[in-house]
């Protein structure tokens, strides 16, 4: 969140700059730019895994000393934001102008979220124990390498501040995911458990920003987007075994970017 007021900071004194600056267009038919950019990604739906009941006659198979008790699993559905902290990105974009009102970019842009160990769930278990015992998940982080193309519309190019919209499509490499389940209470502990593959899947998105006008080949450009990412495929070598296979059929994630870009054009 500082790296978000910093930015906000910044963008506040580059508007005031540009009141003074004289009006020119954000682009140009068969100009160039490149742009660096950074910011954070806020996760607003998208099930990270499902839920699922499931019968294990002998718990025996994943803590010895449980031999001859059996019990049920009920793992509930989580979401995104319940498993992942909020994300940041870093990207770089290449663009091209097709007149002073509307350019084509393609992009590259990493995104990393925290993961964290969240209940998940409960274990039912039978005599002689009779109890309910949470389940808990330490997922692994969100990691994301995206390529996209896209096409960005300026609403008021000939004034120094001008407002656009921009939509993008394209794939993203996410990287794998595992996780730490465990039951506390019943001493059963599935270390990096394999939860979803390395894939790469549709990704697609929408952007509103400024784009602010510092001098003739330099912008800074706030916005605020939606974006949708596709999930992974799931990989079922250990939850297939328990019958918790159908957990990770998930993974969909849509989020709200908002972060600042450098634009130089050329």
């Amino acid at each position: 969140m500082a790296l978000l007021k910093y930015s906000l900071a910044a963008v506040a004194g580059a508007a005031a700059f540009a009141v003074t600056s004289p009006a020119m267009a954000h682009t140009g038919a068969g100009q160039f730019s490149l742009g660096i950019d950074g910011g954070m990604d806020f996760a607003v739906d998208g099930t990270m895994h499902g839920g699922e009941n499931v019968s294990i006659a002998n718990l025996g198979i994943l803590n010895p000393a449980l031999n001859g008790i059996p019990a049920q699993l009920q793992i509930g559905e989580r979401s995104q934001q319940d498993v992942y902290d909020d994300g940041w990105g870093i990207g770089a974009e290449l663009g091209y102008g097709l007149s002073n009102s509307s350019e084509l970019f393609g992009s590259v842009r990493y995104l990393e979220a925290k993961g964290n160990k969240i209940n998940v769930g409960q274990a039912v278990a039978g005599a002689p124990v009779n109890a309910s015992l949470p389940v808990f998940g330490d997922f692994s982080d969100y990691k994301a390498l995206s390529l996209e193309v896209g096409f960005r519309q300026y609403l008021m190019p000939d004034s120094g501040i001008s407002p656009y919209l921009a939509g993008r499509v394209g794939a993203t490499r996410l990287s794998e995911i595992s996780s730490t389940f465990t039951v506390p209470d019943a001493g059963i502990t599935l270390t990096d458990t394999p939860f979803s593959k390395s894939s790469w899947v549709l990704s697609a998105g929408a952007d509103l920003g400024l784009s602010i006008k510092l001098n003739d080949g330099f912008f800074l450009q706030p916005e605020v987007g939606l974006h949708y990412t596709d999930g992974a495929g799931g990989d079922d070598s250990a939850l297939g075994g328990l019958g918790l296979s159908s957990i990770n059929d998930y993974g969909s994630r849509l989020s709200v970017p908002v972060r600042v870009r450098a634009k130089f054009a050329f």
